[in-house]
């Protein structure tokens, strides 16, 4: 058996070789998942869990069951070919809905009504839940006071001394100093512009 992680990574090609089009679709009812097993028997894979391998149509009908016509993809590769076949985007069949101005508030807003973030504003925490929050940001301020650094909760640590960050950059340029130091490109830029503006 080939798992799915390595048999995904063969060229598109590879991956369609066994592929028959000049066989008739087959249309038995039922949707893609229910031949996900006897795709995965005939291809000698396990089957994929979660949503980055699909079962792909080759024939372009979402109703076929012809195993000939099947074969793994990825989510990529199967939102390419659903668009090349006349498929809509999601901003499409929203706009196609809502109309033009419509689709802009919903996008702007969020699909749950929650604007730019807020979506907590207003809602009650527990003593526990503040306490957490209180204890994470003080932990966090300790940290930069001992070591000029400071640990954001989930644990990446993040440069504040300017005259390291310009250090850095000077010796590496901004891609390696932003590996070392841990930081986004686009952050080490900032902080790097911010720095050298404070120097002058």
């Amino acid at each position: 058996m080939i798992l799915i992680e390595e048999y995904i990574t063969q060229t598109k090609e590879a991956r369609q070789s066994h592929i028959k089009l000049d066989e008739p679709c087959l249309e038995r009812g039922g949707n893609s998942e229910n031949f996900r097993g006897l795709l995965a028997h005939v291809l000698d894979t396990n089957i994929p869990k979660g949503q980055k391998i699909h079962l792909c149509h080759a024939c372009h009908n979402a109703a076929c069951s012809n195993i000939n016509h099947l074969y793994w993809g990825t989510s990529k590769e199967n939102t390419q070919d659903r668009l090349a076949n006349g498929g809509r985007t999601f901003w499409e069949k929203l706009v196609d809905k809502y109309g033009y101005e419509g689709a802009c508030a919903i996008n702007a807003q969020g699909k749950d009504g929650n604007k730019f973030g807020s979506g907590n504003k207003g809602k009650l925490k527990s003593k526990e839940h503040k306490d957490n929050i209180a204890a994470s940001i003080t932990k966090m301020y300790e940290d930069k006071k001992i070591t000029n650094t400071y640990v954001v909760p989930a644990g990446r640590r993040r440069a504040l001394d300017y005259d390291i960050i310009i250090t850095k950059v000077k010796q590496l340029g901004f891609k390696a100093a932003a590996v070392e130091l841990n930081l986004s490109v686009t952050a080490l830029r900032g902080r790097y512009y911010n720095a050298v503006s404070k120097e002058m």
